[in-house]
């Protein structure tokens, strides 16, 4: 608000013509892709929406890393930087939502659907 000073150079009190400046630039970027940093699997879960508490499964028990039952029984839990963009979830439930989907394989046998995301920062 008020009064712009005069330039440098210049008399106070005169008036000098302004001319808008822009300035461009091109850059490039990439997106980088997800990466997993770490994997653990418990056969029974903590109540609530994390099931590991602590880093412990429920009970107690330390969880299986980097390795899973191939029974298909228990939760496997990963750790993921950057997570895929546009997933989207309910911050209550943690249910992903519209319509996104993700999975991951463990060899060349197993394929799990992600079900919820605990927490995204």
């Amino acid at each position: 608000m008020g009064a712009e000073a005069a330039p440098r150079g210049g008399v106070a009190g005169r008036v000098y013509a302004r001319s808008p400046k822009v300035a461009r630039a091109t850059f490039t970027y990439y997106i980088p892709l997800p990466r997993i940093l770490s994997v653990f699997w418990c056969e029974a879960c903590n109540t609530g929406r994390a099931c590991l508490v602590n880093g412990r499964c429920a009970g107690g028990v330390r969880p299986e890393e980097n390795k899973a039952a191939l029974r298909g029984e228990g939760r496997l839990t990963l750790a993921i930087q950057n997570p895929p963009s546009g997933l989207t979830f309910d911050v209550d439930t943690g249910a992903i939502t519209g319509g996104g989907a993700v999975s991951a394989s463990l060899g060349e046998t197993a394929v799990a659907e992600l079900e919820r995301v605990t927490s995204q920062s």
